[in-house]
């Protein structure tokens, strides 16, 4: 008998030609690996009886098994013969492809590339850690729901069994010494992290849990663990939620250390010149924390001291400031970078507004002009002078004018403009264009989605923070 038109279904038969044969099935040996795959020997005796074919059986089978197995064969004449097997993919296959669907749907805003590169690299390390395949279904999930924009995924998250599945395998990761800190678990709290921003959990700050933990994790790997490949680009990609997490906290931001410097902004072939300036406007933002948190110490316990120490860093952040903004505003005139064009929406507010031909460039103006804000506002309020009160104003302006060209790239590319649009929100010139942000900033979030609307005080009492003159949101603890 051929052994290449053999086939074996879940019944236990076989097909050749146009004749069936019915078999007895037995078991001779099984054995598990330590992957946990099961192989099995099988004996198998045949006899003939007419049939039609049936097509598909192999595939049955593979599906109902699941894992490798080895059999033999024996004819009507005795003569053994083996079973050519090709397994069925590991779940974890589904999983990649799940994973890599989320980077190609037609809107850029709903892909989840937009959190950083390292997503791509995200499928070769399925399998190797169940607290990330975990995560990956949850976030899979998690953003098909909100693709189908299911009204019952707004205030949580889209499967709470898959996210309790999640929590659960991750806590037991961060319990394991050999898992607590290695980079798929770092991974799996990141992803969990976007889980529970797409899932509304962001009412109750369970996001900021992981946002806080992934900084965590971070630190306490060290540089050393960052400074290339996957390990990398985590860090690469999470650079700017550690800072926004320094501010939230009131604590200065450990990047700002010179060994963390060298390895979150060590620059390589792959970088692009829009990556270049985006690593050169974060080396400034990672300044503030720090910054914000001494100058709030002033209005506890006066410091001659601190006092000119906090002059001397501002001045130099404004002349460093100062330097960056020549070569930004050379690309601001570039029509291959940005265009002026009129509002989508005819907006007497703000007629005119930037257009990017690529949306990252959005975010390096967007946290540059909060910079200068920020650095001229403090340094006025610091000496009592109003010198650069011209320049703030015209910078608020330059802040709304990216709010057309963010709201397009809506969810996943718009969150950085919550940081500019507060620190534009005092240099506006009037109550109108004051109303006008905080209708922005609730458009961005998505308010009539997620029932979680910015108000005009909220956005007060951010911006005051964001120029040292209110505590922080978050009450920072140690220990």
């Amino acid at each position: 008998m051929s052994r290449d038109n053999i086939v074996i279904d879940v019944q236990g038969r076989t097909t050749q030609g146009l004749g069936i044969l019915q078999s007895d099935l037995t078991i001779l040996d099984s054995k598990f690996s330590k992957s946990g795959a099961l192989s099995q020997k099988w004996r198998i005796r045949t006899r003939r009886e007419p049939l039609m074919e049936v097509p598909g059986l192999l595939q049955d089978l593979s599906a109902a098994l699941g894992d490798n197995y080895s059999a033999d064969i024996s004819s009507d004449d005795g003569t053994p013969t083996s079973l050519p097997y090709t397994p069925s993919p590991p779940p974890q296959h589904y999983l990649a492809q799940a994973l890599v669907a989320t980077f190609e749907v037609p809107h850029s805003g709903y892909k989840l590339t937009a959190f950083g590169s390292y997503m791509r690299q995200i499928p070769r390390y399925l399998g190797e850690s169940t607290a990330l395949d975990a995560a990956v279904a949850c976030l899979t999930d998690a953003h098909d729901c909100m693709m189908r924009r299911d009204a019952g995924c707004e205030n949580q998250v889209s499967n709470p069994v898959l996210y309790l599945k999640a929590l659960q395998r991750l806590q037991a990761a961060l319990k394991d010494p050999l898992t607590g800190t290695s980079a798929c678990t770092l991974a799996a709290t990141t992803l969990l992290g976007i889980v529970e921003t797409l899932g509304g959990l962001k009412k109750d700050s369970k996001y900021l849990s992981h946002a806080g933990g992934t900084m965590k994790i971070i630190e306490i790997r060290g540089p050393s663990s960052h400074i290339d490949g996957f390990d990398g680009q985590i860090l690469r990609s999470q650079r700017g939620k550690i800072i926004i997490q320094s501010l939230w906290s009131g604590t200065s931001c450990f990047l700002e250390s010179k060994d963390w410097r060298n390895v979150a902004f060590h620059e390589n072939a792959d970088l692009t010149e829009t990556d270049l300036y985006h690593d050169k406007v974060l080396k400034h933002l990672i300044l503030i924390p720090r910054l914000l948190r001494d100058y709030r110490s002033l209005s506890h316990a006066e410091s001659a001291a601190l006092s000119l120490d906090i002059l001397y860093r501002l001045r130099s952040l404004r002349s460093s400031l100062r330097d960056l903004g020549l070569g930004l505003e050379s690309r601001l005139h570039d029509p291959q970078v940005c265009t002026e064009v009129p509002s989508d929406v005819h907006d007497s507010l703000v007629p005119v507004c930037y257009s990017f031909a690529d949306w990252p460039e959005v975010q390096i103006y967007s946290h540059f002009w909060a910079l200068t804000i920020v650095a001229n506002t403090m340094l006025m309020d610091l000496t009592g002078s109003m010198e650069q009160e011209a320049l703030c104003c015209e910078t608020a302006q330059k802040i709304c004018k990216l709010y057309e060209c963010s709201r397009r790239a809506r969810p996943f590319g718009s969150h950085f403009m919550v940081l500019s649009l507060a620190t534009a929100f005092r240099w506006v010139p009037t109550e109108e264009m004051k109303d006008w942000i905080v209708e922005a900033l609730n458009e961005l979030a998505d308010a009539k989605a997620t029932g979680m609307w910015w108000c005009t005080l909220a956005v007060e009492y951010f911006a005051d923070m964001l120029m040292g003159k209110n505590e922080p949101m978050l009450v920072h603890t140690t220990g």
